[in-house]
């Protein structure tokens, strides 16, 4: 009876809920009575009478955590309770299963971490999250005890809003009152993780209302709120009661771009669908996108696998039974009850589903090694043995197969013949680079690295009485270098050939394994051998206690150098001369080497690499006692000497074991042979050599180049990158590869390094003195994603050369140039690179005679003078074989870059180790030799990172405030007319001010960032101002920007309408049906365009609209693929007079006027009638003046603005004011009063106490 009483208060709320609705069940058409409902709650709970005996004996009781009563969580645990409660099972005879309402997921997890619940169901987000210490656990740290046992049903998220709200997205919630779930709960952060996606913040942007999700639908209902988040299965009473009142409410889509995005950072989301039918009261006529997760049971690693086990079972083997338990279960299968699970799963249930066949009982690897003599294969065998003592937990089975080597390995892991194999760092580079033996299958782009095991020294014997005391005794000895395909042989290859010596010719060159060719050397048959291993070896040992003394070589000469230089995956190394008694060494012996690496390939499965690895690394103390070879090794040792990328297995475990974290970053540079790639080299030296002070290691990886550095930057791949100027312009400005994303707005820049030459060489044979001599040639341009192929393609089409038409392109890697010139593949090849050049070097090197041509002439001129990241330069002679003047070319500068979340501390103490250590850093390269701090701040096209800028500002390399400027296109006059109020400014400052003219979409992109504190100034036509200010257009639905203020204004600008002559427009009303280019969305022109069709009574759908930027525009013009295009422009206009001078295809001005017109200058105040002088065109052969209308540029910033800057601002312009005017020809005609008309917002008060101290008005 208590239990009854306890349980009266829901009885009442559900038949209220129930005799208040349509009579009927929204889980069938059967009418709902009181006893029912108390039976079906009884049912539920597992309390019916009914179901189950008295247990004899006092009953242990198993409580089950769910979520609301009013959800499905509640009756999932209530019906997994009472099968488990009436099943006849010895193991659960004693247990009684019971179900606690709780505040939902995280509150399960915790309550079960701490063994308060027994069980619970968890969303499988929340099972990730707290397995992997995310989110509310990312404090705490991961919950490694939390166990899955099965998912049940899926959920989706829903969003229900009332009709009459205006919410038909995601977006439309700002400012609304919405209930987004109670905190611990899985809908909350469900909630939370979508509106970060569209860019909402929950607590500013929302007005939250709190409560259980319980409470919602009668908040909703009852006006007190407009929307709520719940995440439940379908159907649900919960949706169902909310659509049952006098508001009108609908499901609401949550689909786009943003969710696509989220889907693919967190995995545990998927797209689900809504069933408009299971809820006839909502006003969805259709079903319903959105995104879901799944319900999952789950516990604690401690809980008896035999109660696990049965309880599995007994659900599987009644699944029937239980699926009809709740309609949210339909559909449901054993095999998707395996499902969205992240923890791993518990021992009992493991059990079950791998007798049933669920599961693969055991899934069996291989790991290829090496010869049975030396360390590879114990190494493999150690990793199996861990990984075999815990088979029954991973269902993992490791074997070990001696093979021929590190190349052997690498092969048949990627064609399938060996699931993982252990190989020499130098042969996993090789092999990601494509080079050596992978030189003509190229680049082996689906090897995964897992983990690098012990160093390996080069290690070359010698007998006594062959006389061998240095390498270059080896000349005319009988030497074992190593069997084909095997790492040593390539060692032994590079060392003699860096001492001089040919392996063909210099000596008689073997090629065993390393069992027979120690046993060569006691026999006498070779004086000695070459073995790259791990010491102590028992290879080496055995080579060493023979009846002939030995000796082990010192390898350690000048020309050594070069190697370690060149091929960044040596080290030196020293072999302890005690390791080896008997030894004629009395001395420790200087060597070089590498290190062990495990790899596999990018298909193995992310839960066998994730097993294989954390087993290792939660067990190493196990793991070193394995082999002496490892006795030295720390885990963090275990992460280097990798150049493929790493399994994201076994990143995932780094991450969460917090051996990979934000301190330990990654460098993407460039090709091996480039600048880039030992750039980044000398960074991380430098960074590294203060790593105990600063907690932080830099490590460098080779890449594609820089479109690739900055798209892995800003995706998380990489946390720096280095990259040519000109591409971070191109992608923080949203152009070039850039185009269709948009402006990379969170790029940051640290500092710029090197200058960088585009440059072309050639064969002398193919007759090239000129770029223009290019066209019918083979020739290189660069790889896609490089920063040298747009540096080509922009040299190209300057020289009028169509890169797909007039040349025979190819795309191949700087790096492979200079041996595709030598062998004849191509005849000049494009490098954009700092000098001296290890590839142009090479290119030098060969037989075949080769030049650097200069790129100079008229058409180079104006490409340096249309782009602000070009600048003329100088490739000095005498550093190249032949090359002894000066070639003058232009260039780029190389930059290194980050993302605008990386932490402030972590750049600071990046720029002041590089700086701080700034000659040591100069000397790692000639590239750097002529290099200044002071130059290290030049070409930077993306706002500082704030850590960059405090150091410079707290050491006074610059003692200015850098500010940036939003302007608008290269090509407009915004761009000089931002980098114009910089030059007078910087020069005039009395604040420390430095100005920094930035090229954005335009007027609606520089107001909108100036308010929301993106840039602290902006260009914007004065129409848009008007706009902004009085809550119009762009700014209808957030209203008027009443933050907004006004500096001054600058030039006038002319709404010019340029159409071709064959197009046989004169007018405006002979637009109609013609295809006209109306402006970029976003900028000023485009709305000009749109009121000046309006205004002359011309409909869009009465043209052919297009929407592209005015350089866009203009190129479609030329090439006839439109008849006209509108630009919003100060005249005179350089870009206007390319135009209307081009003989191609003949141009002109069309007036804008009529009644039409008139009147809407009458309506718009910031609208006047203008004249475009038809002599400021020389050349255009302008009959008349051209009559149309215009606005003003306006110099505009935020009411937060400190008065002080903006009063240094505009004291310098005024007082500097005919300097300004002379800065560009549309100031010409400026006078001071009219800088002071034009605006609508309010003037800054830094503005206004300069105008008052002057008695302007």
């Amino acid at each position: 009876m208590k239990k009854y009483i306890q349980l009266l208060p829901l009885i009442l709320i559900v038949f209220f809920i129930c005799n208040s609705s349509v009579m009927s069940s929204p889980l069938d058409d059967e009418k709902i009575s009181l006893p029912k409902v108390i039976y079906y709650l009884q049912v539920l709970s597992g309390f019916h009478p009914d179901m189950h005996p008295e247990p004899q004996g006092e009953p242990k009781v198993a409580v089950i955590g769910t979520g609301s009563i009013s959800g499905v969580y509640y009756p999932t645990g209530g019906a997994i309770a009472k099968i488990l409660n009436q099943a006849e099972v010895p193991e659960l005879e004693n247990v009684r299963f019971t179900v606690e309402s709780t505040a939902g997921s995280a509150y399960n997890v915790n309550a079960i971490m701490e063994e308060k619940l027994s069980l619970g169901i968890v969303q499988s987000d929340i099972q990730y999250n707290a397995f992997f210490g995310e989110a509310a656990w990312e404090e705490i740290g991961p919950q490694k005890d939390l166990r899955a046992i099965f998912s049940i049903h899926s959920e989706s998220v829903n969003l229900i809003a009332a009709d009459d709200a205006g919410i038909d997205s995601i977006m439309d919630l700002k400012g609304k009152n919405v209930h987004i779930g109670h905190e611990g709960s899985g809908q909350r952060q469900n909630s939370i993780d979508i509106l970060t996606a569209f860019g909402i913040d929950y607590e500013n942007d929302l007005t939250l209302a709190e409560g259980p999700t319980s409470n919602a639908p009668a908040m909703l209902q009852n006006g007190d709120i407009d929307a709520f988040f719940y995440t439940v299965g379908h159907p649900s009473q919960t949706i169902v009661s909310a659509s049952m009142g006098d508001r009108s409410v609908h499901f609401v889509s949550i689909t786009g771009e943003e969710i696509d995005e989220l889907i693919k950072e967190k995995p545990f989301y998927a797209m689900s669908m809504i069933p408009h039918e299971k809820y006839s009261k909502m006003s969805n006529v259709n079903d319903v996108e959105t995104i879901g997760v799944k319900a999952t049971l789950v516990t604690n690693e401690n809980a008896p696998d035999e109660v696990i086990y049965e309880l599995t079972r007994v659900i599987f083997e009644n699944l029937d039974e239980f699926i009809s338990m709740h309609p949210a279960y339909d559909g449901l299968t054993p095999e998707k009850m395996l499902e969205g699970l992240s923890a791993p799963l518990h021992e009992g249930a493991l059990h079950y589903f791998r007798e049933m066949g669920l599961i693969e009982d055991i899934k069996k690897f291989v790991i290829g090694t090496g010869s049975v003599t030396g360390v590879y294969y114990p190494t493999g065998g150690a990793i199996a043995q861990m990984i075999n003592d815990e088979i029954d937990r991973f269902g993992i089975q490791c074997s070990v197969e001696s093979t021929d080597g590190s190349v052997f390995n690498v092969n048949n892991v990627l064609n399938g013949n060996l699931d993982f194999g252990i190989v020499q760092s130098d042969r996993q580079f090789q092999a990601v680079e494509g080079q050596a033996e992978w030189a003509e299958a190229g680049p082996q782009e689906k090897l995964r690295s897992v983990f690098s095991i012990h160093s390996e020294s080069v290690t070359l014997i010698a007998t006594e009485e062959s006389g061998i005391k240095s390498i270059f005794d080896l000349s005319g000895k009988r030497v074992n270098i190593g069997n084909p395909g095997s790492g040593p042989r390539q060692n032994s290859i590079d060392v003699l050939t860096a001492a001089g010596l040919d392996i063909e010719s210099d000596i008689q060159k073997f090629e065993e394994k390393i069992d027979k060719a120690v046993e060569m050397l006691h026999n006498g048959e070779i004086d000695a051998l070459f073995y790259t291993v791990g010491h102590p070896s028992n290879a080496i040992s055995n080579a060493v206690q023979g009846t002939q003394k030995m000796r082990i070589i010192p390898i350690s000469f000048p020309d050594l150098d070069e190697i370690l230089e060149t091929k960044p995956y040596y080290v030196r190394s020293i072999i302890p001369v005690d390791l080896y008694p008997g030894i004629l060494n009395t001395e420790d012996i200087e060597t070089f080497g590498v290190k062990a690496t495990f790899v596999t390939s990018e298909d193995m499965p992310e839960e066998v690499v994730y097993a294989i690895t954390r087993e290792l690394f939660e067990n190493f103390d196990e793991f070193k006692e394995m082999h002496p070879a490892y006795q030295v090794l720390c885990k963090e040792d275990m992460l280097e000497g990798l150049s493929a990328p790493i399994h994201p297995g076994a990143m995932h475990y780094f991450k969460e074991s917090g051996l990979i974290k934000y301190h330990d970053m990654v460098i993407g540079t460039g090709s091996i042979t480039g600048v880039y790639y030992p750039t980044g080299g000398a960074i991380a030296k430098i960074v590294n050599q203060a790593s105990d002070m600063h907690r932080m290691r830099l490590s460098v990886v080779s890449t594609a180049g820089s479109v690739f550095n900055v798209n892995e930057v800003l995706d998380g791949g990489l946390d720096f990158g280095i990259v040519q100027s000109d591409r971070q312009f191109q992608a923080y400005n949203g152009l070039a590869e850039w185009a269709e994303k948009g402006p990379q707005r969170k790029l940051r820049a640290i500092f710029s390094i090197h200058n960088e030459s585009v440059t072309l060489i050639a064969a002398e044979d193919a007759n090239i003195n000129s770029v223009m001599d290019l066209s019918g040639k083979k020739v290189n341009i660069g790889n896609e994603g490089s920063g040298q192929l747009q540096n080509s393609i922009d040299v190209l089409t300057a020289f009028y050369i169509d890169p797909d038409n007039d040349i025979q392109a190819f795309y191949a890697k700087a790096s492979d140039s200079a041996k595709m010139l030598q062998n004849g593949e191509i005849d000049a090849f494009f490098y954009t690179v700092g000098h001296p050049s290890q590839s142009i070097s090479q290119a030098f090197n060969g037989e075949r005679p080769i030049k650097i041509v200069p790129i100079i002439g008229e058409d180079l001129d104006q490409l340096v003078e249309e782009t602000p990241y070009y600048a003329k330069s100088i490739i000095p002679g005498g550093i190249y074989p032949g090359i002894e003047d000066d070639i003058e070319t232009f260039g780029v500068k190389a930059t290194f870059v980050t993302h605008d979340e990386m932490p402030d501390e972590v750049v600071f103490s990046i720029c002041a180790e590089i700086i701080g250590n700034f000659e040591s850093f100069k000397g790692l390269h000639p590239a750097y030799q002529t290099m200044t701090p002071q130059d290290m701040l030049e070409g930077l096209s993306a706002p500082l990172h704030p850590g960059a800028l405090a150091f410079y500002q707290e050491t006074e390399m610059t003692t200015f405030n850098m500010i940036n400027i939003g302007t608008g296109s290269t090509s407009g006059v915004y761009y000089p007319t931002g980098g114009a109020i910089a030059e007078i400014t910087n020069h005039d400052t009395q604040q420390n001010l430095y100005l920094v003219a930035r090229s954005t979409p335009g007027s609606v992109f520089n107001i909108n960032e100036v308010l929301h504190g993106g840039l602290p100034f902006g260009i914007a036509q004065s129409d848009r101002q008007y706009q902004a200010v009085h809550g119009e257009s762009e700014w209808e639905e957030d209203g008027p920007q009443d933050k907004l203020r006004a500096i001054f204004s600058i030039h006038p600008e002319s709404i010019a309408l340029i159409a071709t002559d064959e197009s046989g427009i004169q007018g405006m009303q002979d637009l109609k049906g013609k295809k006209v280019n109306l402006g970029n969305p976003g900028s000023g022109q485009l709305q000009n365009s749109l009121d000046a069709l309006m205004a002359s009574d011309i409909q869009e759908d009465k043209i052919v609209a297009f929407f592209e930027d005015a350089k866009k525009g203009a190129e479609m013009l030329k090439n006839g693929h439109i008849d006209a295009f509108f630009y919003t422009v100060g005249h005179p206009s350089s870009f206007i007079c390319d135009i209307l001078t081009n003989e191609d295809r003949p141009v002109h001005l069309v007036p804008i006027t009529g009644p039409g017109v008139t009147m809407m200058l009458a309506e718009k105040p910031y609208y006047t009638q203008a004249v475009i002088p038809k002599e400021i065109y020389p050349g255009a052969q302008m009959e008349a003046d051209i009559v149309t209308f215009g606005v003003k540029a306006t110099f505009v910033t935020s009411v937060d603005t400190p008065e002080d800057i903006v009063y240094d601002i505009t004291r310098s312009v005024f007082e500097n004011f005919a300097a300004f005017k002379e800065l560009h020809p549309a100031y010409q005609v400026l006078t001071v009063p009219d800088m002071l008309d034009g605006n609508s917002a309010p003037f800054h008060s830094g503005a206004v106490k300069y105008y008052e101290e002057k008695g302007l008005q």
